[in-house]
């Protein structure tokens, strides 16, 4: 005697998958409109932004962006961001110059981008944290 074996339950598989499907593309959609709004950018974050020149002396250097987190050199108690460890965004990576030995206590020329977020060199390949007179 042949042993019958138990009927499948197609009707629930297919409907999870369905669903799962649905859920993958609606989740892709976001992510890659969210991604395409912010690398536009609005114009109004176009419009307001700006540079900033100083002088000042080391007060704080962070090296931690080789340990996938943020390099920061602070000027006179002004944060400047230098540097950022692993980014998905291969165009965050621009960053301008900074002397690579600098030390506290160094008297240093900054040109930096001013965001909402505060000082930084990233998207500004002439921004620059140096030694030595104001660079214009």
């Amino acid at each position: 005697m042949q042993k019958q074996l138990a009927p499948r339950k197609t009707g629930v598989t297919t409907t999870v998958t369905v669903v799962f499907v649905i859920l993958l593309v609606i989740l892709g959609w976001y992510i890659w409109t969210t991604h395409a709004n912010k690398s536009r950018g609005s114009a109004s974050q176009q419009k307001t932004e700006s540079f900033v020149t100083f002088s000042g002396t080391v007060t704080a250097r962070n090296n931690g962006c080789t340990h996938d987190d943020v390099c920061t050199v602070s000027v006179d108690g002004k944060v400047i961001v230098t540097g950022s460890g692993l980014t998905a965004d291969p165009d965050a990576n621009v960053y301008g110059t900074t002397d690579a030995d600098l030390r506290i206590g160094d008297k240093v020329s900054v040109k930096a981008r001013s965001t909402d977020y505060g000082l930084t060199l990233q998207g500004c390949e002439d921004c620059y944290v140096t030694r030595g007179k104001l660079q214009r």
